[in-house]
C-alpha cells in the first residue's frame, strides 16, 4: 500500500512482479532441448516415450497467442501429472 501511495496507482500497475526461486548453490538446472521443427519434435517425443519416463519431463509450448496471453503445458506421464500455466502477455 505504501508503494502505491508513493508512486501513484498508474505507475504501481506497471511494476513487473517477480517471483523469487531459491535453489541450493550445488543445484544443476535440467538440460533443455528445443526442437527446430515439427518433424524433429515428433521423432524426439516418440523416442522419449520408449525410454525410462521417470527421468524425463516434457514441456510443450508453441507460442500461441490466446486473448493476448501465452501458455505452456507440462506433462509427466509416469506419475500421470500435468500442469498448464500462463506464461504471460504475448506483447
Amino acid at each position: 500500500m505504501r508503494v502505491r501511495k508513493a508512486i501513484g496507482m498508474e505507475a504501481h500497475q506497471k511494476i513487473e512482479q517477480q517471483i523469487s526461486i531459491v535453489a541450493e548453490p550445488w543445484w544443476i538446472p535440467p538440460a533443455i532441448r528445443i526442437a527446430p521443427d515439427v518433424e524433429t519434435v515428433t521423432k524426439e517425443h516418440d523416442r522419449l516415450r520408449e525410454v525410462n519416463l521417470i527421468t524425463h519431463m516434457q514441456v510443450f509450448i508453441d507460442g500461441s497467442d490466446i486473448e493476448g496471453r501465452v501458455g505452456a503445458a507440462v506433462w509427466e506421464p509416469h506419475r500421470k501429472w500435468k500442469k498448464q500455466i500462463d506464461i504471460g502477455p504475448s506483447d
